[in-house]
């Protein structure tokens, strides 16, 4: 990857995305910016928020802590 497309790369993962992030509390918000931050680095595609994943996830998360 050359220079000027992780520049790029940096400046897309600095900026809120308001339809993905959206209702996402801050700190899931912002592991997800550094694991595509990483992700970058090493060339890996970036992951997007998935609501239905997420919401499962959670309520099964829920669900062991009980």
């Amino acid at each position: 990857m050359d220079e000027s497309m992780k520049l790029f790369l940096m400046f897309a993962l600095s900026m809120p995305c308001p339809t993905c992030e959206q209702g996402y509390p801050k700190e899931i918000v912002d592991s997800h910016r550094e694991i595509n931050r990483i992700r970058s680095h090493y060339g890996y595609p970036l992951h997007e928020f998935d609501r239905e994943l997420h919401q499962k996830a959670q309520k099964h998360a829920e669900w062991m802590a009980r």
